[in-house]
């Protein structure tokens, strides 16, 4: 009998859900070959696996969705929007193509940091999300200014960013940006040096 088999009615539990996953990725994905269609396949994998583990662990409905970062860092982003939440992980590229090749042998370590990311994330309250976006600023803003230059240039951007009256524009472009405005409008007052030290990360990139 197959462990993905054996542990499929029991995957609440962390190890048994990474062992029928780590299995999962390696008889479905490791060594097929890196192409659109793997990559699609894999993706669509991760999302539908990791969503049934969050549901039967946390007994949470979260929007999950599983992005390539512009700047290639693997990163679990946590968002609330609208009383929804929502998690963004944010995969290797060079780590996946590996996968895909068959020469990533640390697969299973990738694995169980993304899912370990995501525990933290689930469990994390407020308070913790605020440190959370100070301890994480740089990152972010890398992640924030991705986001914002799908649909801005960076001439607008540098013009606009400090604006009090565009950050209701760029909040609605940007989840992370709308975390941070978010943060700002808490408590103008404690969180405005925050607010605009993350102002400035943004301009500088």
């Amino acid at each position: 009998m197959k462990v993905s088999s054996f542990y499929y009615n029991d995957i609440s539990k962390y190890e048994n859900f990474l062992e029928k996953f780590s299995e999962e990725v390696y008889d479905k994905f490791y060594g097929t070959g890196y192409n659109s269609l793997n990559i699609g396949r894999f993706i669509h994998f991760m999302r539908t696996e990791i969503t049934k583990y969050i549901d039967i662990n946390f007994h949470k409905k979260i929007c999950l969705k599983i992005l390539f970062p512009k700047n290639e860092q693997p990163f679990i982003e946590k968002n609330v929007i609208e009383d929804k939440e929502e998690i963004k992980v944010y995969l290797s590229y060079d780590i996946v193509k590996a996968i895909l090749n068959g020469n990533y042998e640390d697969y299973e370590d990738y694995l169980s940091m993304i899912i370990e990311q995501i525990d933290t994330n689930i469990e994390t309250t407020n308070i913790e999300f605020n440190n959370y976006l100070i301890i994480q600023m740089k990152n972010l803003s890398i992640l924030c200014y991705g986001e914002l230059s799908q649909t801005y240039s960076k001439t607008f951007l540098e013009h606009n960013i400090k604006k009090p009256d565009a950050w209701i524009k760029l909040a609605r472009q940007s989840s992370i940006f709308n975390d941070y405005y978010n943060y700002y409008k808490q408590d103008k007052k404690a969180h405005k040096n925050d607010f605009l030290k993350f102002l400035k990360m943004l301009y500088m990139i």
